[in-house]
C-alpha cells in the first residue's frame, strides 16, 4: 500500500474565486431559463397522460372483448348457476325444506 497523498488542490474553489463565481453563474443562469411554470409543465405531460390512457382502455377492452368472444367453462356455468339459485332462495326469502337440495346448490 502506498502512503502518497492525493493532490486536491486543483479543485480548490478558492483558488480561483472569479472563475467559481462565474461558473456558478452560468449555472443559475442555465437552471433558471429551463424553470417552467406549473402550466407549462402540466402541459407538457398532456400527450404522454392522454397516450397513456388510451393505451389501457384498449387493453381494457379488448380483454373485455376477448372474454365475451370466449365459452365460459362448464365449472364457471355450474357456479353461475348454483349461485343464481342461491340468490333466488335468498330474494324469496325461501330455506330449502331438504338437506340435500342445499347442498346440491352449493356443490354442483
Amino acid at each position: 500500500m502506498e502512503d502518497d497523498r492525493i493532490d486536491f488542490s486543483s479543485l480548490d474553489p478558492a483558488r480561483d474565486g472569479d472563475r467559481w463565481q462565474r461558473l456558478a453563474g452560468e449555472a443559475a443562469a442555465r437552471a433558471q431559463a429551463r424553470r417552467r411554470s406549473v402550466g407549462t409543465l402540466l402541459a407538457s405531460w398532456a400527450r404522454p397522460a392522454l397516450a397513456a390512457a388510451a393505451v389501457i382502455a384498449l387493453g381494457v377492452w379488448g380483454t373485455t372483448i376477448w372474454r365475451a368472444r370466449s365459452a365460459p367453462s362448464p365449472q364457471v356455468m355450474a357456479r353461475e348457476a348454483a349461485t343464481s339459485e342461491l340468490l333466488a332462495w335468498a330474494y324469496a326469502d325461501v330455506v330449502p325444506e331438504d338437506a340435500l337440495d342445499l347442498l346440491r346448490a352449493v356443490r354442483p
